[in-house]
């Protein structure tokens, strides 16, 4: 026996060897291009291998500097910079409007090069929402939502390439560069039936990550005398980068806004306390801003330590050039003590020196030049306590999503750095799938053992089918209908089909069409959802008052948000197979006369629960042959 189809060309014996998985039998003849569709099944089920995001190499940022990432975005691709954001589950870009007039030369470089949608090919707009990040510290912006094309990395370097990711563009001063959303959470533009998967679930489902998750560790300018970049793994980690005995597992927080939530059990400055033992505090880590977002009565600690004062105009700490040499001197070490929770016995402890808060703060916040600052503010209430990017600079994070937990170590800084990538929960990198090889023996015995499997079932087929058409054919003999219309209490036949109350096609509430039963959809009605596009609005609220703990800069593009119209109510549409007849345009009006042209078609009519009772008219109306419609005197 042999089975023939487009390329495949072999014996059954020889099929069965495929079934079972056997790739070393002996050569009865089996082509060439057989054996490569076998390999290609067992590359298929290898497990991908963690995905490194390189960094750009550069240092960016209005506050920082920081390590940034590249992106490339659109069709045909535009390269943006943008910092990693734990928080945020697509990807924010800097659109064109980003620049204004009277700001620095070099914006479009100093924002990590600008975005613009009207120059790609895949971009699909949406509308204008609030950005979604941080609005509890007042640091929330609104954003133009929209699709395009997303690729990991420089272009000619073979990243991954997500189509029809969600990209947002925000033109205020709030974020200096793009973000690159880490958070696995989906985006409901209107309803929560129809949610747009994350940047991080797009590249898991496409099967492009080994499992949901990432390994990120923000960089330090100030190491190894050379600088140490950023970096960022997804569904992985980079064990080189931190201390694997000193890491610290427990499960994330229920909340899906504030996640990454760990306990600081205390902080410390040499002998003195910043935040003494049994105060503790429960505080979220979000890459998105740059800043420690601590209680107040914390940050009165450090303005002992470091001679900090706190610039109410610009609301950040700034520090004078006399202190900040003294402080550059003397490097004072703070440690965070970092537990499950604010009792455990189970704690790490992470040290910053000096250099992890000496930063610079440039345009808008000033107009030309810098002055130092200190990358701490105050956080009004318990939810606003946030560690932000400065904290990973001596930290390294695991956000393992499969099984909701977060891993926490402190980061380590030999002399070089060799790559060390494990899959996250696995412990390593995957390994590639072998084949065992069996003996000429043992693959005759399974494929003889699998030919008479094959041979009983095609026979049991067989006989199936031929007891079917017996049966068939004795139906036919009978001559019962069995797709009559549905008929009334007094037996008439149906000759039209009423509508349903919801104006959905009859068919789908369970009456057959005039052909015959059908297959009933499981909804129980159809209708035609709008495209993602196509959304309802809801008012939104313009940009957000001044906030205490807002960096309130004094340049912000005005792209407040407005009400916009919703989108139409839904259209009900039957699917061609189901559809029953196509009635003519009418091509006139007239007036019905019963007395000489009778009385309409039963079809028109609606029956009351007694079948003698005089016919009850639903419709004024009624279209007769000709296309010529009627109206009833």
């Amino acid at each position: 026996m042999k089975v023939t189809g487009g390329w495949l060309n072999c014996t059954l014996f020889q099929l069965c060897c495929l079934s079972v998985g056997i790739s070393a039998w002996p050569d009865f003849g089996l082509g060439g291009l057989a054996r490569k569709a076998l390999e290609r099944r067992a590359t298929n089920s290898t497990q991908p291998a963690p995905i490194v995001a390189g960094a750009s190499q550069f240092w960016d940022g209005n506050d920082g500097p920081w390590s940034s990432f590249q992106l490339q975005v659109g069709t045909h691709a535009q390269n943006i910079r943008v910092f990693p954001a734990t928080s945020l589950p697509y990807v924010d870009v800097v659109p064109t409007a980003g620049c204004v007039t009277g700001g620095p030369s070099d914006c479009a470089d100093f924002r990590g090069n600008l975005f613009d949608s009207n120059q790609s090919l895949t971009w699909v707009p949406n509308s204008v929402y609030n950005l979604g990040i941080e609005d509890n510290l007042g640091l929330d912006s609104n954003a133009n939502f929209g699709f395009d094309t997303v690729t990991l990395g420089w272009q000619g370097s073979g990243g991954p390439t997500i189509q029809h990711a969600i990209v947002t563009e925000s033109a205020a001063y709030i974020y200096m560069l793009g973000l690159l959303g880490l958070n696995p959470q989906p985006t409901n533009f209107t309803t929560f039936n129809d949610p747009q998967p994350s940047f991080l679930q797009q590249l898991n489902d496409s099967n492009q990550i080994p499992t949901m998750g990432y390994g990120y560790t923000a960089g330090a300018q100030y190491r190894n005398n050379h600088a140490v970049f950023g970096s960022l793994v997804f569904g992985g980690y980079d064990a080189s980068r931190f201390n694997t005995s000193s890491e610290l597992t427990f499960p994330m927080s229920e909340d899906v806004q504030r996640d990454l939530v760990v306990a600081i059990q205390s902080i410390s400055s040499g002998n003195t306390e910043l935040l003494s033992q049994g105060q503790g505090i429960y505080a979220f880590i979000d890459s998105s801003v740059s800043q420690l977002y601590l209680p107040i009565s914390v940050c009165q600690q450090f303005e002992q330590v470091y001679g900090i004062q706190w610039n109410s105009s610009l609301q950040a700490y700034t520090i004078n050039s006399t202190q900040h040499q003294s402080n550059i001197q003397k490097n004072p070490t703070v440690s965070f003590t970092i537990g499950s929770t604010t009792t455990s016995n189970d704690s790490i402890s992470i040290s910053f020196p000096y250099a992890a808060f000496d930063k610079n703060l440039s345009y808008p916040f000033v107009p030309s030049g810098g002055i130092s600052y200190f990358p701490l503010n105050r956080s009004l209430a318990d939810g606003d306590i946030t560690l932000g990017r400065a904290f990973l600079q001596e930290s390294y994070l695991i956000a393992d999503y499969d099984n909701n937990t977060l891993t926490v170590a402190p980061c380590i800084w030999p002399n070089s750095f060799q790559q060390d990538i494990k899959v996250i929960g696995a412990g390593s990198t995957p390994a590639s799938s072998s084949s065992s090889k069996l003996s000429v023996g043992a693959i005759v015995g399974i494929a003889i053992g699998a030919v008479a499997l094959i041979a009983g079932l095609l026979l049991a087929l067989f006989l199936l089918r031929r007891r079917r058409r017996s049966t068939h054919k004795a139906q036919e003999l009978d001559g019962k209908d069995t797709a009559r219309l549905p008929s009334d209490a007094a037996g008439h036949e149906y000759k039209g089909l009423p509508s349903s109350p919801a104006g959905a096609p009859t068919a789908l509430r369970g009456i057959p069409p005039p052909n015959g039963p059908h297959e009933l959809l499981d909804s129980g009605e159809l209708h035609e959802m709008a495209a993602p596009h196509k959304v309802d609005y809801s008012e939104l609220s313009a940009m957000n008052e001044h906030h205490p703990a807002m960096w309130k800069p004094p340049l912000y593009p005005d792209h407040s948000a407005s009400e916009v119209e919703g989108s139409p109510a839904p259209v009900y549409e039957m699917p061609g197979s189901e559809a029953y007849s196509e009635l003519e345009t009418p091509t006139g009006t007239g007036t019905w006369n019963t007395s000489t042209m009778g009385e309409p078609e039963q079809s028109e009519r609606e029956f009351g629960e007694d079948a003698d009772e005089e016919p009850v008219f639903v419709a004024e109306r009624w279209e007769w042959e000709g296309g010529v419609e009627y109206e009833r005197e």
